[in-house]
């Protein structure tokens, strides 16, 4: 859960910007 937490800040960033990949590729944000 630690790993999560760390990674939530970094990913809101990338949320925006692999929006269009998450429709692309759903299996990029999940890696």
């Amino acid at each position: 859960m630690t790993e999560i937490s760390v990674d939530v800040p970094p990913a809101s960033k990338k949320i925006p910007s692999d929006t269009r990949s998450y429709m692309s590729a759903p299996a990029t944000p999940a890696a």
